[in-house]
């Protein structure tokens, strides 16, 4: 395996293999949320839930898990983010959680 970036490696076999350092263990669609949570203002445009949908494909998840645990995360990290005024990416997460609320994960 060779470490690619943070938490993803390249394994010989082909692909990537997520992994989780701090040794949670959840269900895949908790890891798969982090990858939601990011990029808040994009989610914003288009189709919010493509990206859940895209990996859920890919993984075999259920993709409207994957996006419940990146809303659920997107919240939690806005509120911290803003209560340390870590700004504007906590202003961004919850701004983008109270969007994709009202849109919903039909799009």
């Amino acid at each position: 395996m060779e470490r690619l970036a943070g938490r993803a490696f390249e394994v010989v076999t082909g692909g990537f293999q997520l992994i989780d350092p701090d040794g949670l263990r959840a269900e895949p669609a908790y890891d798969l949320g982090v990858l939601m949570r990011e990029d808040p203002v994009e989610l914003r445009t288009d189709d919010p839930f493509a990206s859940a949908r895209w990996l859920g494909e890919r993984c075999r998840i259920d993709p409207i898990a994957i996006w419940e645990s990146g809303t659920v995360k997107r919240v939690s990290t806005g509120l911290v983010c803003t209560s340390i005024d870590l700004q504007p990416i906590g202003k961004n997460m919850l701004d983008t959680a109270e969007h994709i609320d009202r849109v919903g994960p039909g799009g």
